[in-house]
Parts: C-alpha cells; sequence; structure tokens
C-alpha cells in the first residue's frame, strides 16, 4: 500500500491493511457454487494468470456481436461498428483451477456495488462489460484444454466462470457466476482464427 501511495499516514494504512485483508480473506475462504473454496486448491491444481493470444478478423466484428445477442450476452450493445472488436486480442485468465473433473475460470473486482446482490451485480457486468471478457475466457480455456486434456468435451471438463466483487463477499453475497454453453463457445471459436489458437 505504501509503495503505491495509497497509504501514506500510518492510521491509513492500518486501516488499508485491515480492509484489503479482509477482502483477501473472505475471497478466499467463501464457498464457491461449485463447492470448493480457493484456499483449499492445491497449488498444483490451480493456474494463475493463463495467458492466451485470439484473433478476429473485422468482417466478423458484426456476426460476433449477433451471435452473443443470440444467446443474450452483450444485450445492451447495438449498433455495433465493424472496428469495435478485432485484430489481435492479448489476455489473462486471472486463475483456472481443476475441482471435480471440471475446470472453473475465477476473476476478481474491486468495484463497490451495494449491495452486492444478483442484480447488483449484473448491473455492474453490463456496465463494463465483463460478459464479453469472461466468454473470451472461456473460448481461450476451451482451445487450451483441447490441447491439453485427452478425451476432452466442452461440456464434461469446462467449469464455470466466477466473478468475485471482493469488497462485497458475505453471505452468499460478492460472487457472480455464469456457465456459457457450448454452442455459443464452439460458434465462437469458429469466428476467430483458428490458425492462430495459442494459451500459455
Amino acid at each position: 500500500l505504501r509503495t503505491q501511495g495509497l497509504a501514506s499516514a500510518t492510521s491509513r494504512l492500518a486501516r488499508g491493511v485491515a480492509a484489503v485483508s479482509g477482502f483477501v480473506r473472505n475471497a478466499l475462504n467463501t464457498t464457491l457454487p461449485c463447492g470448493a473454496r480457493l484456499c483449499d486448491i492445491a497449488p498444483a491444481r490451480r493456474r494463475a494468470e493463463i495467458e492466451f493470444h485470439l484473433a478476429l478478423h473485422p468482417a466478423r466484428s458484426s456476426a460476433l456481436y449477433a451471435l452473443l445477442h443470440r444467446h443474450g450476452y452483450q444485450s445492451e450493445r447495438g449498433g455495433v461498428e465493424p472496428d469495435r472488436l478485432h485484430g489481435p486480442l492479448t489476455g489473462k485468465i486471472r486463475l483456472g483451477f481443476a475441482h471435480a473433473g471440471r475446470f472453473p475460470i475465477v476473476d476478481w473486482k474491486t468495484n463497490r456495488c451495494p449491495p452486492y446482490d444478483a442484480a447488483a451485480l449484473g448491473a455492474e457486468v453490463t456496465k463494463h462489460d465483463y460478459d464479453l471478457q469472461w466468454l473470451l475466457y472461456t473460448l481461450a480455456l476451451h482451445r487450451w484444454l483441447r490441447q491439453q486434456v485427452p478425451g476432452y468435451a466442452y461440456d464434461t471438463h469446462v467449469g464455470e466462470v466466477y466473478y468475485l466483487f471482493v469488497r462485497g463477499i458475505v453471505e452468499g453475497r460478492g460472487v457472480h457466476r455464469d456457465r456459457p454453453p457450448r454452442d455459443l463457445i464452439a460458434a465462437m471459436d469458429a469466428l476467430f482464427d483458428t490458425d492462430a489458437e495459442a494459451a500459455a
């Protein structure tokens, strides 16, 4: 906190440490809908910052958004310009882990959106396009598992996506979950450049 300039005074530092440690503790100890707690996932069964690279041709941007709309994603986005999303896309999946034969995805957000219930989290997802973000993460995970797991099948191996809004994780609140349908991810896979398929 000191090195980031967020808490120069001793009293502010103490409050900051207490707040941040509480966020981390709650995120690690909350039971996710799949039944796992992050604090219980052994290092060998988790992988952080999974880098991926995708490419989308400009002509396919409108087709991508039409596809997302048909599946109920990005519903607030209309009249998207052809160059809204195209070219090389590089990102990192914050955390993936193995649990009960599946591979869920976890990301965490520090947004302030009380009361951190389903409606508040859904509004925050829409506002910041987090659904598009986790769809790209899921596509990247799908491609990576297809390369790594013998007998891979989306329905068998891909888990849910969990977005942890760390300021509000308490008593079942603060966790947004989704599991994109296989048909959507397969269609997205066809739209993105399969020759550039890569994930580290």
